[in-house]
Order: C-alpha cells, then sequence, then structure tokens
C-alpha cells in the first residue's frame, strides 16, 4: 500500500495545487443537520457513496436522478 504522503502528491500533482485538492474534500454536515435528516435521505446518501467506491463518479451523478426517482416510489 503506498503511504498517504505519496497519494497526496499524485493528487497535488494532478489538480494542480494542495488547495484544489483540499476544495473537492466533502466535509460532515453540522450534527443539527443530520439529526434532522429524514431516513430516505440517509438510505439515498449512504447509496450515493457505496456507488461511488464501485463506479464512475460522473456515471452515478448522470444517473442519480433516476436513483433519486425510485427512492420517492417508496
Amino acid at each position: 500500500m503506498r503511504p498517504f504522503r505519496e497519494i497526496l502528491s499524485m493528487a497535488v500533482k494532478r489538480h494542480g495545487s494542495l488547495e484544489a485538492v483540499e476544495a473537492r474534500i466533502e466535509h460532515p454536515a453540522p450534527i443539527t443537520d443530520l439529526l434532522a435528516r429524514s431516513d430516505d435521505r440517509w438510505l439515498a446518501d449512504m447509496t450515493r457513496h457505496v456507488f461511488n467506491a464501485g463506479f464512475s463518479r460522473k456515471v452515478i451523478r448522470d444517473k442519480w436522478p433516476g436513483f433519486e426517482a425510485a427512492f420517492q416510489r417508496v
């Protein structure tokens, strides 16, 4: 396994700067927002992240409206 500093160096090279890499990192929502989130939003978020782990993010982004529509029917 590669050390984190090597992976970070590759990301900086790819995106141009450490700031550009950091701008792409998702930060957690405030606890009040998390507590107010409904069950369907938790399920949708977990599904999106699981899919992102195995598919191209562009594929997920392009197909996500169809998944959201499926969640609305439940």
